[in-house]
């Protein structure tokens, strides 16, 4: 968690530099620091739920923890029970 979050600074502290930079036109620093942005809360957003820190599931490898009622198998599908998407 510390390194992504550390990751997340160093890239909008060189996005701040980048629009310091006068040879590049104004639109496209302002297209790459709002991706940047974007991209850094994304990321720290996704850590902070594998982290267990933010939502009540969190992700476990790269896969979403099941709803916490049983409704739906692991894969996000319908229940385990539910014979309706097989062929007879």
């Amino acid at each position: 968690q510390v390194c992504m979050f550390l990751s997340n600074l160093a890239a909008l502290v060189c996005g701040f530099l980048f629009l310091q930079m006068d040879d590049i036109p104004v639109w496209m620093k302002a297209l790459y620091f709002v991706a940047d942005a974007g991209v850094c809360i994304g990321r720290q957003l996704h850590a902070l739920k594998d982290g267990g820190c933010l939502g009540k599931r969190a992700h476990k490898n790269g896969v979403q923890a099941a709803p916490e009622n049983g409704a739906h198998g692991a894969d996000g599908g319908a229940p385990s029970g539910d014979k309706s998407g097989e062929a007879s």
